[in-house]
C-alpha cells in the first residue's frame, strides 16, 4: 500500500473553506451513493455548510428511510451558486444524471471514488479501491476532525452494507468491518437497516424476479450466465428498474458459473449490461471492452442504442471466452 495520503491537503482545504456545497452522484444510485451523499452532507453540515444533495431522480425507495432523504433536491439542478461541488461514487461525467452545471454554479469539483476505472470529472478526484465510497467519507470525517453521529454512522452503513454484497465481495476488508462495528456502536441496528434494504419489496417484485429468472441463459459450458429482459416486463408489472438491483446475484450462484450478467434495454435506448464474477474473472476487465468498468467482482458497461439484447450476449461472451480459454 502506498505511503501518500488519500486526500491532498488542497482537497481538504477546499472543504474547509467552502460556505456552500452541492453534492451529487451517478444516475440509478446504489446504496453506497445515496448513503455516501447524504452521509457527506451530515458531516458538512456538521462542519456549518450549507449543503444541498441533489439526486434528480429521486432516493430510490429502499432508501428513504436514511436521515436526510426529505431534504433531497430532485428533477433540475438547483441554482446554486456553490463553492464547491462534491461528486461521490463515480468520475465519469457519462454516468451522471445529465450534466453538471457550469463553474459559475458548481463553483470547484471536487470527486471522492472508489471505483479505479474513473473517468476525467472534477478538479481533483480522490479515487482509491475501497469496498465503497462510505469508507471514503468516513476517513475523510476523521481527517477533518469530526465525531461521527448516529445518522452519518447509518448512512456510511448502509453505503459499505449495499456496496459489499452484506460483506461477500472481495473488497470487503478488516476496515471494513471496522467501520461496520464503529457503525453499530453508535446505534445502527442491522436488522432494522436489513429490513428497509433488502425485506420491504412490493409483491409484484416477486412476479418479476419469476419472469426474468425463466430466461436464464448459459453459455461458455455452463460458465456464463445471463438474465434478459423482456421490454414491457417493469411496465406489465407496473415497477421500476429498482426491482431489478439484486436479481443478478441469482444466475451467479449456479454450480460452475464464473460470470452472470443482467441485459437490459434502457429507456435512451442503450443497452446495460450489469457484471458479477463468482471470482475467477475480472469482470472490470470485461467491461473495459465495451466502454465500462467497475470492480473485480461488480461492473458494468453499455452498449449503444440499437444494439439487440441478444446480440450484446454474444458479443460478451465472445470476450469472456477468450479470457477462459474456451
Amino acid at each position: 500500500m502506498s505511503d501518500e495520503p488519500r486526500f491532498s491537503d488542497s482537497f481538504l482545504i477546499s472543504i474547509r473553506e467552502a460556505g456552500s456545497v452541492l453534492l451529487t452522484t451517478h444516475r440509478s444510485p446504489d446504496g453506497d451513493a445515496v448513503g455516501s451523499s447524504l452521509a457527506a452532507a451530515h458531516m458538512l453540515e456538521a462542519l456549518g455548510k450549507n449543503v444541498v444533495v441533489w439526486i434528480p431522480s429521486g432516493v430510490p425507495g429502499p432508501y428513504a428511510f436514511l436521515p436526510g432523504t426529505d431534504g433531497v433536491h430532485v428533477g433540475e439542478p438547483p441554482p446554486g451558486p456553490f463553492d464547491v461541488t462534491l461528486v461521490v461514487d463515480t468520475s465519469e461525467p457519462g454516468l451522471l444524471e445529465g450534466d453538471l452545471p457550469g463553474p459559475d454554479v458548481c463553483g470547484k469539483v471536487l470527486v471522492l471514488d472508489h471505483h479505479l476505472s474513473g473517468g476525467t470529472l472534477g478538479d481533483e478526484v480522490v479515487r482509491v479501491e475501497v469496498a465503497a465510497t462510505g469508507e471514503l467519507v468516513w476517513e475523510l470525517a476523521g481527517l477533518l476532525g469530526l465525531a461521527p453521529s448516529g445518522d452519518f454512522a447509518i448512512c456510511v452503513y448502509v453505503a459499505i452494507l449495499t456496496d459489499t454484497g452484506m460483506f461477500r465481495y472481495d473488497l470487503t476488508s478488516p476496515e471494513s468491518h471496522r467501520i461496520a462495528a464503529r457503525c453499530l456502536e453508535l446505534g445502527v441496528r442491522p436488522y432494522e437497516v436489513a429490513r428497509h434494504v433488502y425485506e420491504s419489496y412490493p409483491a409484484a417484485y416477486l412476479s418479476v424476479w419469476a419472469e426474468l429468472l425463466g430466461t436464464v441463459h448459459l453459455d461458455l459450458d455452463g460458465t456464463f450466465a445471463t438474465l434478459v429482459v423482456p421490454p414491457d416486463l417493469l411496465s406489465r408489472h407496473g415497477v421500476s428498474e429498482e426491482a431489478l438491483e439484486e436479481v443478478v446475484g441469482y444466475p451467479r450462484g449456479i454450480e460452475g458459473v464464473e460470470v452472470a450478467a443482467l441485459i437490459r434495454r434502457k429507456a435512451d435506448g442503450r443497452v446495460r449490461v450489469s457484471l458479477r464474477s463468482t471470482g475467477r474473472v475480472n469482470v472490470a476487465e470485461l467491461a473495459s471492452h465495451f466502454g465500462g468498468g467497475g470492480h473485480f467482482g461488480a461492473a458494468g458497461c453499455d452498449f449503444p442504442p440499437g444494439t439487440d439484447l441478444s446480440e450484446a450476449r454474444r458479443r460478451l461472451a465472445s470476450v469472456l471466452g477468450e479470457k477462459l480459454g474456451r
